[in-house]
């Protein structure tokens, strides 16, 4: 019995539970440098290989079998070598006709399964296999004759050996025809082999009862006990009874209780059982018995039952038999067979061990074999006749060409491999070709893997699991992506049927996945140590087609040429890749709400992460299922606009997908914007089924539209847990997984689960929703994945709150929209503001803001300064600038800054006439002003003059003007005198100065004063009383308004440092490092490396010194600061070598000399030595970033690399901390004015070291004093003018005895905001004195500025301006005058309609302008339009022009900012020079209604509106008309006859003719254009020779491309060329006082007599009809308009009764073919009946 069990269990000894690991792969019996032939064995048995199959098909590889010595054979199965019989039959050790191979081998069975579940005990039994019954033998050679050869035994002495009294029989029976799923939590199992999960039998319930008889034939009734197993099987698990039990098994043998037992839980049980050989019969019953024990519902399967018992040597009732013979240690064995098998021709018996041997039997009345010794326990022995051998017909080459492919020998790095069915290898490859452009790939044809890694066995997904383990052991990296191509089906049966027993869903499994549920990832499961999730990322694309995989490929080019720096980094291009769709179900209110909670969570981290999300969340009504439709087009439009990433929560289905608010995959209209989709829902991730209509497949499928990938589970989701793995997913994408591709982050979610949970059990629920969260799409996807953030602002998304600025606002809100387009990031970035003003003055607003994960809108509170914000602002706006910190993925600055424009208009006003400080010629002028806003709305202006700027003298007048806006004007006939109260006309006084002032009626009380002064037929500019320098600028000079003089007055300010040493760069101590002049900012943080600042400043205007610029602002640039190029490190290198702006476009207020460089150092000693002059203050201080020591940024110590000589140079500015280059590090602040030791001012730290450490504040502040004995008055600037004429000038001392000494010096300005003077005179400054004939000053030289320089070394006192003038030809003055003309009919418009618009431009000065330039122009969210203009007649002085424009609105849509400017700006300048430009730009707005109606479109056969299928001429003349409603957009030109489409279809064609207008030059078509109607008529005359039906297709459009109809319009009709006409019919018949008649005619001609007879009953002719004469005939079906009145020919009415009618139709004088029709039966011989009845 012992050797029995050995044989009987020799199965579970060699798959004793083992790690996965410890396993070999199974591809260890390969020779990688020998061919390989395969075939099928599909039955248990003996087999041969004859010469013609092998020699038939080897001859195809051109390998001659007759040449290769036979002893090289070798066939393997089941993964090792097995002994062969060679049948030669001329022994001439090659193989040859005739000669044969014979082996045993045996069909699939279980005895691989073992290695797919957790634990061998698992297995139910090893008799079936759970993927196939078939497995693949193959057929080799090698160069070695020693291989395994069946051994030929001869010995025949059967008397020299003891009788074998019986032998062992095991008969098994199998149970198939249910699947167990095994281990399960709510219906739902682990895709994991689990216990209790495999093939049994029928179910057995609580309280029942079942027998199975197994055949027991010749039972050898003295032998040993008989013995076996019963491999059982608890389906389910239901409610326990008290014990905590919920099972019963009893199972009887033969009525013998062998087992009684409660148990829990899903189990497989394998019970042992013996039988004594005594009750051993032909039949041995089993009986299983389910008791009632407590316990809920309890379902068992008996998988499996086999008996091994003592058989007879009776062996006749089988035609083949597999025994076993009790093993004699050394000894051979007598088997004496009393009846041999029943089968036909010569019995073989075979012993089968690791080399079988061949057993000679012969007939002796009783069948005797020796049977040889064996050192086992039972020799196995197989018994057949050779009728039974399998003849192998085909065998196949491995890969086509025999050899397996060695992947050992790939050494591939983390490669992407594919799996793929031989059908896709094309396509497969093609994808592998892609995917290797950026890393290794791999394509395999799982028919090889089925082969190296499952013994042959296909659609085994243990191939793929061991051939991932392979790689992962054996090549120097893992994979780092599975991609598996190729539908898979299930192997057991659900509603349909499972690939492992039917034929058409096996060949559908091209790719088979693992377990039940069908799980991807479960192949990836266990191949590391303590490890529960999935090592590898993997995902499927279910597909049966080639075309299906390029199809899914060019999807996923077209995907990620948008990631990354695969495109340029745009709004269009990546904003849309932050989008996130949220879908929200529940069928209650309670699972709404939840499921609605778990997105927002889901939100909150993908939104604040590296992904810097977008979400916008969706929900249904669960209480209907009616699709919103408003909410469904506002998520159609967010998918056109793209969404990188859509979660779905609620209830789904395999094929139906979400019940949610979303159109079919197929309709979203997202081309290259396909979204990675995640269902949390059941089934909608199940693609194993036979067919291919999961919503997995619609939604990957769509070509141009759906998704990129699809994440779900496969059979239910249960929550917490899909919800669970979400919100790791979401984290891995969002954050600890960014710029990973998708399947490295669902291993990444699920190891974070496997962690979190490392307490808990992994019930089914854990392994479905966890590891079984499949993906359907390519794992190495990525979606919004960058390197790098990407800054940008966009000029579209700047506006101000309120919209319109106007000085009624004492500040307003700058907004606009910073754009992250990549990499997500928190930390805070520097954004900053500089405001430029329309006099050229600016002010910087700036702030740290935090940092931009997708896009942010940052807003600034901007203060609005009556003095210099009215115009023109510009804003430059940029974000981490100067200096970039943020490392960007592009575009480091290029993006980071834009221009934004504002016109800040007042409600106030601007004097414009006389100009500010001017000479004016004429005694009597009007004094003008404009509104800031020219379409200001009606108020008062208030005026008042007088000649002290005080407006108290007894000259004071006024005059209030009530006006619109535009230029109000107080004539010199309307002033009050204030005093009296009496009108008081304004006449000038020779030389007399006057001041002016005006103000709009309002709460803010904003009066504008300029003076002038009279010199009768002067123009000019002059300050000729005290009261006009105060606008001057003053240095070292007091204006003493009191004294009415000017004095000496230092000037004191203020110098501050403060000094952030290692402090974080660009962070808020980085611009917390400054120094400063009073309060401003000279210049503030530094570049990326230590450096020494320094500041210098002028001890006379206390102004600092700057780096040299280039100014493009102007025409031409400017160069600013030329000569300080001191060797320094930052300037523009356009202007000084060596030097870089350092992100900052502008002069900078210090000089910069890093320690890295020694040149740099040596031209700071320099500087300090000889560049600075004596009396010059200086401040210098080190700008030390954090970590200054670090590799990147400079590795020495910081003195290092000082030169003796700039030691000396601090030294000799009375530093003392300065002593040698091997002093220890540190930071410092040095201040002194050169030349005086005593003012040097140190401050440092104590000794520093490189490392994050935190920073030290270093501060200095003091303060200094310039000059008393000199100083300086600067006018303000003077012009334009483009002739300079004569200089005039007085002054005096304050003493007689004066010791003043003055220069005067005329500055030239090229423009108004130059910042470039050119010195063009310097001249002693005398009492009185002129300059005459200036005109040599050149003429680009527009704007000139006055300086007098004084100084008084003894008294103490400077010169004292009186005058100083100068005469020119001032420029001319425009300005828009709405209120003298201004003219829009509307605000709002039909497209199509002229927009005629006029407006009035003045000339308000007294000289004359030359031709006039306007520029029209129309704004709005899309862009501008400049509407052409032509240039205009010069505009004379104090003329008027009112301009008028016409606009067409055709090709304009919605609302439209139209600007109007009279001589507008060109490039840099003005296109006529003029004094001001503010005053010539207005703005208004109207609104464009689009045409939207569509237009109706008329066709006519031969004038007639005909029927579906009637039949028309031949020639006919048919009238296509297009009438349009709208009167603007008429079609008036021959171009439109593109908006129409005019198609023929002819019989027996599948093909439309398109007709077009013209054939070559030749008109195909005429075509009429009626404006008055709005009409387009076109006239077709075509000519059908064919008889049949023909199809008119027509579509028409207007001029906005509306359409005729949503589809064209489309009429059937016959042509029949033959002439024929059908019988007449009246109508209405009977009739009372009219009858019509209808008829059929067909052919191309008109009958040239067609009457009508009509006769009563005794025949006589009571009515002849001419229808020629009184109708139009036509082709076709006719109903005349002419009738009968039942009048006789004399007009007489006839009796009531019957009638009869005739036809008589001729053409050419021959009758016409009656044509027959269904009516004709009412007609006999021609003769009809018509009925009168009055």
């Amino acid at each position: 019995m012992k050797c029995c069990k050995k044989f009987i269990f020799l199965f579970y000894f060699i798959i004793s539970h083992l790690n996965f690991f410890s396993q070999t792969f199974g591809n260890e019996w390969i020779n990688y440098s020998q061919q390989y032939f395969h075939f099928p064995i599909s039955s248990t048995g003996l087999h041969r290989l004859e010469f013609n199959v092998i020699d038939n098909y080897l001859t195809n590889y051109g390998i001659n079998i007759d040449a290769i010595p036979h002893d090289n054979f070798q066939v393997y199965g089941e993964e090792n070598e097995i002994s062969l019989l060679v049948k030669d039959h001329n022994n001439n050790g090659y193989f040859d006709q005739q000669d044969y191979i014979e082996f045993y081998a045996e069909k699939n069975n279980g005895w691989l399964d073992s290695l797919v579940y957790d634990s061998s005990r698992y297995l139910p039994d090893e008799y079936y296999s759970l993927f196939n019954d078939t497995i693949r033998y193959y057929f080799s050679w090698n160069n070695n004759g020693n291989n395994k050869r069946t051994i030929i035994e001869t010995d025949t002495n059967f008397s020299n050996y003891s009788s074998v009294n019986y032998c062992w029989r095991n008969e098994i029976l199998k149970f198939n025809s249910n699947y167990l799923i095994g281990n399960q939590q709510s219906g739902l199992s682990s895709p994991k082999y689990d216990v209790g999960e495999g093939w049994a039998g029928m179910r057995l319930s609580k309280n029942g009862s079942n027998i199975e008889q197994l055949n027991s034939l010749n039972s050898y009734n003295n032998g040993p006990n008989g013995f076996g197993r019963i491999n059982l099987m608890s389906s389910n698990s239901s409610t326990v009874n008290f014990n905590g039990k919920n099972h019963n098994t009893k199972l009887f043998v033969n009525n013998n209780l062998i087992i009684d037992t409660n148990y829990a839980y899903y189990q497989v049980l394998h019970v042992n059982y013996e039988l004594p050989s005594s009750t051993i019969f032909s039949v041995t019953d089993f009986k299983h018995e389910i008791s009632d024990i407590g316990q809920g519902t309890d379902y068992q399967n008996i998988a499996s039952i086999n008996l091994c018992y003592p058989h007879n040597l009776d062996f006749s009732p089988y035609d083949k038999l597999q025994f076993g013979i009790p093993s004699i240690i050394n000894q051979k064995q007598n088997l004496s067979i009393s009846n041999i098998i029943n089968s036909l021709g010569n019995p073989i018996l075979y012993v089968l061990d690791d080399v079988n041997k061949i057993i000679p039997i012969i007939n002796n009345n009783l069948w005797e074999a020796v049977i040889p010794s064996s050192q086992s326990d039972t020799i196995i022995c197989y018994l057949t006749y050779d009728s039974n051998i399998n003849f192998i017909n085909e065998i196949d080459a491995v890969n086509e060409d025999g050899y397996f492919n060695d992947f050992n020998s790939f050494q591939l790095d983390s490669a992407f491999i594919i799996v793929t069915h031989k059908k896709l290898l094309s396509s497969a490859r093609e994808y592998a070709i892609y995917r290797s452009e950026n890393m290794d790939t791999l394509v395999v044809d799982a028919e090889e893997l089925y082969h190296q890694f499952s013994g042959g066995i296909y659609k085994n997904p243990l191939s793929i699991k061991r051939f991932l383990s392979f790689t992962m052991q054996n090549w120097p990296t893992w994979p780092s992506h599975l991609f598996l191509i190729g539908k898979s089906v299930r192997f057991n049966n659900e509603t349909t049927a499972g690939s492992r027993n039917d034929s058409s869903a096996y060949n559908l499994n091209l790719v088979p996945s693992w377990g039940y549920p069908s799980s991807d990832n479960h192949i990836a499961v266990g191949l590391e140590p303590n490890k529960r999730g999935f090592s590898i990322p993997i995902g499927r694309l279910s597909v049966i087609k080639n075309t299906s995989v390029l199809n899914y490929l060019n999807k996923v080019i077209e995907s990620e040429s948008n990631q990354g720096n695969n495109n340029s980094y745009t709004i269009e291009n990546k904003a849309w890749q932050k989008n996130i769709a949220h879908f929200s179900g529940g069928s209650d209110s309670t699972e709404q709400a939840y499921m609605s909670n778990k997105l927002l969570e889901f939100q909150n981290i993908i939104e604040d992460t590296l992904f810097g999300g977008k979400v916008k969340k969706f929900g249904k009504n669960p209480f209907t299922s009616i699709i919103d439709p408003l909410e469904f087009q506002v998520v159609q439009d967010y998918l056109e606009e793209g969404i990188s990433l859509m979660t779905f929560f609620g209830h789904a289905a395999s094929g139906y997908g979400f019940s949610q608010n979303i159109d079919q995959p197929d309709n979203w209209n997202n081309p290259g914007k396909y979204p990675l989709v995640v269902g949390l829902g059941c089934y909608s991730g199940d693609v194993h089924n036979p067919d291919t209509n999961s919503f997995s497949e619609q939604i990957i499928r769509p070509i141009n539209s759906g998704a990129i990938g699809f994440i779900s589970t496969v059979k239910q989701g249960f929550i917490p847990f899909i919800n669970n793995y979400t919100e790791y997913l979401y984290k891995m994408i969002g954050k600890y997984g960014y710029y990973k591709s998708i399947g490295q982050q669902m291993v990444m979610a699920v190891d974070s689960l496997d962690e979190s949970t490392s307490l808990l059990v992994w019930e089914p629920k854990f392994e479905s929703n966890y590891n079984g969260m499949s993906l359907q799409g390519d794992p190495a996807i990525k979606i919004n994945s960058h390197s790098f953030p990407e800054l940008l602002i966009d000029q579209q998304k700047v506006w101000t709150e309120p919209r319109i600025v106007d000085l009624s606002n004492t500040s307003f809100e700058l907004k606009f929209e910073v754009f992250n387009l990549g990499r997500a990031f928190s930390d805070s970035v520097y954004v900053e503001v500089k405001q430029n003003f329309p006099d050229g003055s600016d002010t910087i607003y700036s702030k740290f803001v935090p940092g931009i994960l997708n896009t942010d809108t940052v807003t600034f509170s901007i203060i609005n300064n009556p003095e210099n914000s009215i115009g023109q602002n510009i804003f430059e706006i940029s974000i981490d600038l100067p200096i970039s910190n943020i490392q960007e993925a592009e575009d480091e600055t290029g993006n980071n800054s834009v221009d934004f424009n504002l016109n800040i208009s007042s409600n106030s006003i601007i004097p414009i006439w006389p100009y500010n400080f001017s000479i004016i010629g004429n005694q009597y002028d009007t004094l003008r002003v404009s509104t800031i806003n020219p379409l200001e709305s009606i108020n008062t202006y208030y005026f008042e003059i007088d000649t002290n700027i005080h407006f108290n003298s007894l000259f004071l007048k006024n005059q209030s003007i009530i006006s619109a806006g535009g230029v109000v004007e107080a004539s010199p006939y309307n002033w009050f005198n204030n005093s009296s109260g009496n009108i008081d006309s304004l006449r000038f006084l020779d030389s007399i100065v006057y001041y002016w002032r005006t103000r709009p009626d309002s709460t803010i009380i904003d009066w504008k004063t300029q003076s002038f002064q009279y010199i009768n037929n002067k123009w000019g500019w002059g300050q000729a009383h005290f009261d006009q320098f105060k606008e001057n600028e003053f240095l070292n000079i007091e204006y003493d308004t009191l004294n009415r003089q000017f004095n000496f007055l230092p000037t004191y300010k203020s110098i501050t440092c403060k000094n952030y040493i290692q402090h974080i760069a660009l962070g808020s101590e980085w611009s917390g490092t400054y120094w400063e002049v009073s309060g401003d900012i000279a210049e503030y943080g530094g570049w990326i490396k230590p450096a020494v600042m320094i500041g210098v400043i002028d001890p006379n205007s206390l102004n600092y010194w700057k780096t040299p610029f280039v100014d493009n602002s102007t025409s031409p640039p400017s160069i600013l600061n030329p000569n300080h190029c001191f060797g320094q490190f930052n300037g523009d290198p356009a202007v000084c070598s060596n030097t870089s702006l350092v992100g900052r476009a502008r002069e900078q207020g210090h000089f910069m000399f890093r320690y890295d460089v020694p040149e740099q150092l040596d031209s700071l000693a320099s500087f300090l030595s000889n560049n600075i002059p004596d009396g010059h203050y200086i401040i210098a201080y080190s700008y030390i970033p954090n970590n200054y020591g670090g590799t990147l940024l400079y590795n020495s110590p910081l003195y290092a690399n000082w030169p003796n000589s700039l030691f000396t140079a601090f030294q000799n500015l009375g530093a003392s901390g300065f002593t040698s280059s091997n002093q220890y590090d540190d930071g410092f602040i040095f201040f002194c004015q050169k030349g005086d030791t005593t003012t040097s001012v140190e401050v440092r730290t104590d000794s520093i070291a490189p490392g994050f450490v935190p920073s030290q504040l270093l501060e200095f502040s003091t303060s200094v004093t310039s000059s008393l004995e000199n100083g300086r008055i600067t006018s303000s600037i003077i012009g334009p003018s483009n002739n300079w004429k004569n200089l005039y000038w007085e002054q005096r001392a304050l003493e007689l005895l004066s010791a003043d000494s003055s220069r005067l010096r005329v500055h030239g300005l090229a423009s108004m905001l130059s910042n470039q003077k050119v010195l063009l005179i310097d001249t002693v400054f005398t009492n009185n004195d002129s300059l005459v004939d200036l005109q040599n000053i050149d003429s680009s030289f527009k704007f000139l500025q006055f300086e007098m320089e004084t100084s008084d070394d003894s008294l103490l006192t400077p010169a004292q301006i009186s005058r100083w003038q100068i005469t020119y030809d001032p420029l001319p003055e425009l300005a828009l005058n709405p209120k003298k003309g201004w003219y829009l009919d509307s605000n709002r418009f039909q497209q199509g309609d002229s927009i005629y618009f006029s407006v009035a431009i003045e000339n308000i000065s007294p000289f004359n302008m030359d031709s006039l330039l306007v520029n029209y122009k129309l704004e709005n969210q899309n862009g501008t339009i400049n509407i052409p203009y032509l240039r205009k007649d010069s505009l004379k002085a104090r003329a008027l022009l009112i301009d008028t424009i016409s606009i067409s609105s055709k090709y304009l849509i919605d609302n439209y900012f139209m600007w109007v400017t009279a001589n507008p700006i060109i490039g840099t300048e003005k296109d006529q020079p003029e004094q001001f430009y503010f005053n010539n730009l207005a703005q208004t707005n109207f609104f464009v209604f689009k045409d939207n109606t569509n237009p109706i479109l008329d066709v006519t056969f031969d004038g007639v509106h005909i029927l579906n299928n009637d039949i028309v001429s031949p020639n006919p003349f048919i009238v296509i008309e297009l009438d349009d409603e709208n009167p603007f957009l008429i079609l008036s030109e021959n171009i439109d006859t593109a908006n129409f489409q005019i198609e023929i279809l002819s019989p027996n064609s599948n093909a439309w003719q398109r007709i077009n207008f013209f054939n070559n030059v030749t008109p195909n078509l005429e075509w009429f254009i009626n404006e008055e109607e709005n009409k387009f008529t076109i006239e077709y005359h075509p000519t059908f020779i064919e008889n049949g039906t023909y199809t008119l297709r027509v579509q028409g459009q207007d001029k906005s491309g509306n359409s005729s109809g949503d589809e064209p319009y489309e009429i059937q009709f016959e042509v029949i060329q033959k002439s024929s006409i059908s019988n007449i019919y009246n109508y209405p018949n009977p009739f009372s006082t009219k009858t019509h008649f209808a008829f059929t005619l067909t052919g191309s001609k008109i009958p040239d007599k067609l009457e009508i007879q009509i006769l009563n009953v005794r025949g006589r002719l009571v009515k002849q009809i001419s229808l020629t004469d009184n109708q139009v005939i036509r082709i076709g079906n006719n109903i005349t308009e002419y009738f009968w009145d039942g009048k006789d020919e004399f007009g007489d009415p006839l009796a009531n009764g019957i009638y009869l009618y005739r036809v008589i139709s001729e053409i050419e004088n021959e009758a016409i073919d009656h044509r027959e029709t269904q009516g004709d039966k009412a007609f006999t011989k021609g003769w009809g009946k018509m009925y009168l009845i009055r």
